[in-house]
């Protein structure tokens, strides 16, 4: 049922029981009745991007879409009061709908799936809506189908070859446009599987003469934003990759040798108290990565996690000198 002002206090604890960190008293928050109004739409592959879902085009399963309020008002009220993210999985057809919602501005986006996205591309993965008294339909997102398959001819390979990752585990390859372009904050991704010997190759299929920056990470569980949360951050075993730059006129190959890590960097992040912080990002940057004279930036990809519930941390680097440093919201900068 609706309320103002609520307040849950969040207190973390070890196995024991014994609390761990700082007690967290987050702002408070207000619910409001559900409504009765529904965001519906398609996600859909054909030889075009944009616009809506037709006949021809092929609707893509099990896809997660979410839809998140921007703000608004409990209706009859002055209070500030917020749906929060509703999120739903499209059905075999690629249709899916939202219910329950109130009037007001949503914004409804697809995460990133390696998986059930690779070799799509054209199409913003955001979508602003606005409900005032009526629902709304025909939210299509519709990607181009740049596969072989898909028979779109403006369309070139990049094949990918990778050489000393880790044995038998997964990979994300990945090629985003400049900022100017939806690209940037959509990259055409796919998910690698790396033989006993860590070695693998892969294509991308991406649009003629763009140029994009490419390059490749450990697997992320990006199946993990169903369960309330982005996914967790994965365990470096190898040292990042520059990325590479490659204009799509031909087609073309690039190749990543990595690097293997084998040193860590055990330490915390404590606050004022001595007490530990969890969910920080910890980073180490090599050192002299950056020329100050010549303004060029050199092999600056280093070790990457996230603090643990007692705000301990592992980083996992190669040999070398680095700076090591924590981000989070309230964190000093």
């Amino acid at each position: 049922s609706p309320a103002d002002n609520l307040r849950i206090t969040i207190v973390a604890k070890d196995n024991t029981g014994l609390k761990i960190g700082q007690t967290i008293n987050p702002a408070p928050v207000n619910i409001q009745q559900g409504g009765s109004l529904a965001i519906s739409g398609k996600v859909c592959k054909g030889t075009t991007s944009g616009g809506s879902c037709g006949g021809g085009d092929t609707g893509i399963a099990n896809v997660k879409v979410f839809c998140s309020q921007q703000g608004g008002y409990q209706v009859g009220g002055t209070n500030a009061a917020f749906m929060g993210s509703q999120e739903t999985t499209t059905a075999g057809d690629g249709t899916w709908s939202i219910t329950g919602l109130t009037s007001g501005g949503y914004s409804c986006n697809i995460p990133p799936d390696p998986t059930r996205l690779a070799d799509l591309g054209g199409s913003p993965p955001f979508q602003p809506i606005t409900l005032e008294s009526v629902s709304k339909t025909g939210v299509d997102t519709k990607y181009k189908d740049l596969s072989a398959a898909g028979g779109a001819t403006d369309v070139k390979t990049l094949t990918i070859t990778i050489s000393g990752g880790p044995a038998s585990k997964s990979v994300d390859v990945f090629c985003s446009a400049g900022a100017t372009s939806f690209e940037f904050s959509a990259p055409s991704m796919k998910e690698v599987a790396l033989n006993g010997s860590g070695a693998a190759t892969a294509t991308l299929r991406l649009n003629q003469n763009n140029t994009y920056q490419c390059g490749m990470g450990p697997h992320m569980a990006f199946e993990q934003f169903g369960n309330g949360g982005p996914a967790s951050v994965p365990e470096f075993t190898f040292m990042p990759p520059r990325s590479q730059q490659v204009t799509m006129d031909a087609n073309k190959t690039i190749t990543f040798a990595l690097q293997s890590t084998n040193r860590t960097i055990a330490g915390s992040v404590k606050d004022a108290n001595n007490a530990g912080i969890s969910n920080v990002y910890v980073h180490a940057v090599p050192v002299g990565c950056f020329d100050a004279t010549s303004g060029d930036i050199k092999d600056c990809f280093g070790g990457f996690a996230q603090t643990k519930s007692d705000g301990t941390f592992t980083l996992n680097v190669a040999d070398g000198t680095y700076e090591v440093g924590a981000d989070g919201p309230g964190l000093p900068q």
